[in-house]
């Protein structure tokens, strides 16, 4: 057994997050600056943008987000939730919604969840809406849904011009 491996000689969480989730957030143009890993959701002002990070000497907050995926304003874009290679990716979605809830509760707009085991990626959208993808989204993607999910109205609140629906046709 090295690092890498649990004591069943399965990949283990650290390696999946240095093999598979960091190579796929490289190849998506991610810059180390922009990526916060392992933050405490309760401690972290996002409103603020203060992250506060996860201490193995703070044992009443044992809880962190793996990967944060932030603008170059460093506003929350998304957060990333990984189990190890071996497991299934959604058994992290309990703890990722909790951390959404923290986050848009202080942000007041929501933010998507991307679940992997660095294998297989999946993303609960803004609007909850879940799906399998193939990797981490760019920063580039994640701020135009950011805007795009702001700008969102709802079809029957649309105001139909009239002058225009019930023109009679030209020949």
């Amino acid at each position: 057994m090295d690092q890498y491996t649990d004591n069943t000689g399965l990949v283990n969480e650290l390696k999946t997050c240095k093999k598979y989730i960091l190579h796929d957030l490289k190849k998506r143009d991610w810059l180390t600056k922009y990526v916060k890993e392992q933050v405490d959701p309760v401690n972290s002002d996002f409103k603020k943008k203060e992250y506060s990070y996860f201490n193995d000497n703070i044992f009443d907050n044992n809880v962190f987000i793996d990967y944060i995926l932030l603008d170059e304003d460093y506003t929350v874009l998304a957060i990333i939730e990984y189990k190890k290679y071996s497991i299934n990716e959604n058994e992290g979605r309990t703890q990722a919604k909790t951390y959404i809830e923290s986050i848009e509760e202080q942000l007041n707009y929501k933010i998507p969840i991307f679940l992997t085991n660095g294998r297989i990626w999946s993303l609960i959208d803004e609007d909850k809406v879940e799906r399998k993808v193939s990797g981490p989204f760019s920063q580039d993607d994640l701020r135009r849904r950011k805007e795009l999910h702001k700008k969102k109205r709802n079809p029957k609140e649309v105001k139909i011009n009239s002058l225009i629906v019930d023109r009679a046709r030209r020949r």
